[in-house]
């Protein structure tokens, strides 16, 4: 039943729409974007609450980081056309 509404909604965006258009269409789109992440490690005396506020401490294994990705995935993995 999917695949009856897909084909159907390809020739919907074929009537109208150009290439890159139809490329755009066939695949789902996800950004994701994290920021601030760090990674600490000290003893359970040791004040690592305030060291976690600041980019850099002794405790500190990874600095705070920003990490943004954009993944596409395609809504018709048979097709041997598109790349997944």
């Amino acid at each position: 039943m999917f695949s009856v509404y897909l084909l159907l909604f390809f020739i919907l965006l074929l009537q109208t729409a150009t290439l890159e258009e139809l490329k755009e269409a066939a695949y789902d789109h996800y950004n994701l974007h994290l920021s601030g992440i760090q990674l600490l490690v000290a003893q359970a005396d040791q004040d690592w609450n305030e060291a976690r506020k600041s980019a850099s401490s002794p405790f500190h294994i990874l600095s705070p980081v920003e990490l943004r990705m954009m993944i596409n995935k395609s809504i018709s993995p048979k097709d041997t056309k598109l790349p997944k």
